[in-house]
């Protein structure tokens, strides 16, 4: 069996990179007598080893009309794949090969971040439209329609529902904690952690502000995320009286990022909708409480394991972080060994074996 993979995020920070990266281990690990083709930007270096993944090249701009030509042409000439899989929304309109498609969430639709201007406003809707468009073209072409979450499946069928016959569920995996990371150095204060771009509907503006609101709060923010012009604008535009407790760590390596996890008093998800929520199960898996906003798939991924607040009221988070420190339960051995437990039932290992199924079933 051949299958194509359309990897070309997998170079870059975020969770459909995360999705591609560790699919494509698990899957070419698992069936050593397949082929696995896998479109990239560029070859990664760091990748493990693999006999059956052929690496094609196809530098095109994410997005762009070149895109919807040449990668088109690049798939449509390989007869050789039996079946492309295209991890998110943007397929080429030119592919005329079979493909399955993943849904992860509808974040572009549901959280415009358009400049605010006029033109930013047109632009942007512009960019909705042709979204919109390729979207539902491919959703229609698609042979079958994965989705990270029951949260995600409920939006597809209640946004477009003629696609329910073609939808699975397939969850997200968290990768395996590193062994014994060191704790982030030169830091004698008690931290929280915040981890994902800073995108406005991650909603880390709210958290500053409850910060500043109550100050009895103690403890440092560490903001681990991708630098763009969002996080950038949210240093930029930090408030004086945060200046010497957020600190921002930019594009952090694995190593780096498990080294926060490890000295973290707990992970702050303040988002306002996630897909899956793959870093507060990642936090999980190193044993660090996790306080939430209690939306999108959030409260279906996490069960009983976080603290909740509502991302609209600071209080409800001012209440949840003194839970926190007023409570040493939470910082048991017993506890840190539940949340690890937890974590572990999300594995890639799952999820390739579920995503392969797919794969046969149509082929066969």
């Amino acid at each position: 069996m051949k299958i194509g993979i359309d990897a070309r995020f997998i170079s870059v920070p975020g969770g459909i990179p995360r999705y591609c990266r560790e699919l494509l281990i698990e899957l070419s690990e698992q069936n050593p007598r397949d082929t696995y083709v896998a479109l990239v930007k560029k070859i990664p270096h760091d990748f493990p080893e693999r006999k059956n993944i052929e690496w094609v090249v196809a530098d095109v701009p994410w997005y762009s009309w070149r895109e919807q030509f040449s990668v088109g042409a690049l798939i449509n000439k390989r007869r050789d794949v039996e079946l492309w899989h295209f991890p998110h929304w943007n397929i080429p309109f030119s592919v005329a090969r079979p493909f399955i498609m993943t849904v992860h969430d509808f974040i572009f639709e549901d959280f415009p971040t358009h400049d605010g201007t006029i033109v930013g406003k047109i632009k942007f809707f512009t960019k909705w439209v042709l979204w919109r468009m390729l979207l539902i073209f491919n959703l229609h072409r698609a042979k079958k329609i994965i989705t990270v979450s029951g949260f995600v499946h409920a939006e597809l069928i209640a946004r477009f529902p003629w696609t329910a016959k073609k939808l699975e569920m397939i969850y997200n995996g968290v990768p395996s904690p590193q062994n014994q990371p060191s704790r982030l150095e030169k830091n004698n204060r008690p931290y929280y952690l915040i981890v994902g771009n800073s995108y406005p509907h991650k909603n880390q503006k709210f958290v500053f502000e409850t910060l500043i609101k109550y100050q009895e709060l103690v403890g440092d923010i560490y903001v681990a995320t991708h630098r763009d012009r969002f996080s950038e604008q949210r240093e930029r535009e930090l408030p004086m009286i945060l200046a010497d407790r957020v600190h921002f760590v930019f594009d952090p390596s694995d190593a780096k990022l498990a080294e926060l996890y490890a000295g973290a008093r707990a992970l702050i998800i303040a988002s306002l909708s996630e897909g899956f929520g793959i870093t507060p199960l990642e936090a999980m898996s190193y044993g660090i409480p996790v306080v939430a906003a209690r939306t999108s798939c959030l409260p279906e991924i996490l069960g009983d394991t976080p603290l909740w607040f509502n991302p609209h009221e600071p209080k409800t988070l001012r209440d949840a972080l003194a839970q926190l420190e007023s409570t040493s339960n939470f910082y048991t051995s017993e506890a840190k060994s539940a949340r690890i437990l937890y974590a572990a039932r999300f594995n890639w290992k799952t999820t390739a074996i579920s995503t392969q199924k797919i794969y046969k079933n149509f082929l066969y």
